[in-house]
């Protein structure tokens, strides 16, 4: 009896361990979903609009109009896309952890995402909305190309893209500077959690980052001179 008592009170370390390292990939599986890439296109148009600049400016039924565009092209046909290439076996998970999973899902979401720049373009709506949204379409077109060889984080590239947008919009149209720090930090915690999962390398991390920061930032250039 005395063994069998030892026996489970040493093993409550490795249960404990167990215990938290579940909970730890339970948190970083919730802040993946919560700031997946596939929203960040619309995040950026949110934030736009609730800049001081343009808040005051754009009617709200205007907003709607782009806001649905946007999440048609954005969220909507890359989800469907990617379903459809489920459902006959070409990809092995909604998740795409494996890389070569990646290729197609990024080449129709590339393509639905460059309509949607076309056609907002075509409707004349304001530069600040459609060069951001080139720059997310030219961050999604390298990153397709990097995966073709190399697993570069996609999460980061879209949460670079979003700190590079809010430091423009605090330096041209009076965003707050806060927003920086908290898209700063943001940044730090999806990072972290893509590490914990194992999804990528740090180095990806950092380099997925740097590359959604300048390709919203080089798109805006000739829009900060």
């Amino acid at each position: 009896m005395q063994s069998t008592e030892n026996n489970w009170t040493s093993q409550l370390p490795v249960f404990a361990g167990k215990f938290n390292l579940g909970r730890m990939k339970l948190l970083a599986n919730t802040i993946s979903y919560l700031f997946h890439p596939i929203i960040m296109p619309l995040t950026g148009v949110i934030l736009i609009f609730n800049s001081v600049y343009y808040l005051v400016r754009v009617p709200f039924d205007q907003q709607i109009k782009v806001y649905s565009i946007i999440g048609v092209f954005t969220v909507i046909l890359p989800i469907f896309f990617t379903l459809f290439l489920l459902f006959f076996k070409k990809i092995k998970s909604m998740t795409l952890i494996d890389g070569k999973d990646r290729l197609l899902p990024y080449i129709m979401a590339a393509i639905a995402y460059t309509m949607n720049y076309h056609l907002l373009t075509k409707l004349k709506f304001p530069e600040i909305i459609t060069q951001y949204l080139l720059g997310t379409t030219l961050a999604l077109v390298i990153a397709l190309i990097i995966n073709i060889r190399w697993k570069i984080s996609i999460h980061m590239i879209g949460i670079g893209g979003i700190v590079a947008l809010i430091l423009i919009l605090a330096t041209k149209f009076q965003l707050d500077y806060k927003y920086i720090i908290g898209a700063i930090m943001l940044s730090g915690i999806i990072g972290t959690a893509r590490l914990k999962l194992d999804s990528h390398l740090p180095l990806q991390i950092y380099s997925g980052f740097i590359m959604g920061f300048l390709s919203i930032f080089i798109v805006y250039i000739p829009i900060l001179l």
